[in-house]
């Protein structure tokens, strides 16, 4: 699947939506911008979609976290799972439990 110079240089489209985690894969996996996987870790965070995540963390050359995620998988609870991302990623993970 190639990408057009315009696609590549316009990775940050506010009419892009999360979907389910996977529809807009192909569509960020061409964009080199860090920032894009980061912000889509986060969804990934607010959406429970850990598998997802796998990918951004990689993306954004996070090895730390993406090993973090991993050791996590041995957790039972998936709650667990998102609150190991959350702090990977700098997040509130009160404000996220809660909600």
């Amino acid at each position: 699947m190639a990408t057009t110079v315009y696609e590549r240089e316009n990775c940050h489209s506010n009419s892009a939506t999360f979907g389910t985690g996977l529809t807009l894969f192909p569509f960020f996996f061409f964009c080199g911008s860090e920032s894009v996987w980061e912000n889509m870790a986060r969804m990934c965070v607010k959406t429970k979609r850990l598998d997802v995540a796998t990918v951004c963390l990689g993306n954004m050359g996070n090895a730390r976290a993406a090993r973090a995620l991993r050791q996590a998988q041995q957790e039972p609870e998936l709650d667990a799972k998102v609150a190991c991302l959350a702090i990977q990623l700098g997040m509130n993970v009160s404000a996220l439990m809660a909600s």
